[in-house]
Order: structure tokens, then sequence, then C-alpha cells
């Protein structure tokens, strides 16, 4: 269990935005959308498109700016 913390965290706390494509069963995403884990739920369709979109927002962001932000 403490593994799986760490590992979480190290996103959590990572300096950058993440960015996930997860294709197939995410169980448990509506709720984790709903409590702020993900800031997104796409359908399947549109899931390469938005990602690839949202990490275009991203790509003139100095990364020492991309740090203070919380996205």
């Amino acid at each position: 269990m403490g593994n799986n913390v760490r590992r979480f965290m190290r996103i959590w706390e990572y300096p950058k935005p993440v960015l996930g494509e997860i294709k197939g069963w995410a169980i448990g995403g509506a709720t984790a959308h709903r409590i702020g884990l993900v800031s997104y739920v796409v359908e399947p369709d549109d899931l390469s498109d938005f990602i690839e979109a949202e990490a275009r927002r991203f790509t003139h962001i100095p990364a020492n700016q991309l740090a203070l932000n919380n996205f």
C-alpha cells in the first residue's frame, strides 16, 4: 500500500501538468472527476484529439511557469 501511495504522490506533486490517455475501462473515472483527482473524463472517440489539444496548450509556457500554476 505504501508503494502505491508514494507513486500516486509523485504524480500529484510533479511540477508540470500530467496528461493521461487511458483507453479501456477506467473504473471510478466518473467518481475521480467528481472529487478532483482528474480534470476531465472524455468519450473514447474524442480522447486522442482531446489529449493532443490539451498538450498543445502547454507547449509555449516555460517549465518554471508551469510549476507555479495549478492546472
